[in-house]
């Protein structure tokens, strides 16, 4: 059986949200065929902590909210961060 192409199929989102509701509407948007790559600091999204987990920094929470995504993580200091993040994205033809 061949899975079709999601509605979103060939859109790439750059998902720099944290915490609930941002992650959980790229994850939405993933689910719809996005290409959706995550971007967080090194420590992780706050939300790695919350809830049960069996592993340190994997809460069901996080691995449900990050399901269908690709990660990259960055530790340059906070304005360093958006230009760094900003020149990533152009790089691959995000839009």
């Amino acid at each position: 059986m061949e899975l079709t192409p999601g509605a979103l199929h060939g859109l790439r989102v750059i998902d720099l949200t944290t915490v609930i509701m941002g992650p959980f509407a790229t994850a939405t948007l993933a689910d719809m065929g996005a290409d959706v790559i995550k971007v967080e600091s090194l420590d992780g999204d706050m939300s790695r902590d919350i809830g049960a987990r069996r592993h340190e920094g994997m809460s069901a929470l996080t691995l449900n909210l990050q399901r269908n995504k690709r990660s990259n993580a960055i530790d340059p200091p906070p304005r360093r961060a958006v230009r760094s993040s900003t020149t990533w994205c152009a790089t691959r033809m995000c839009w």
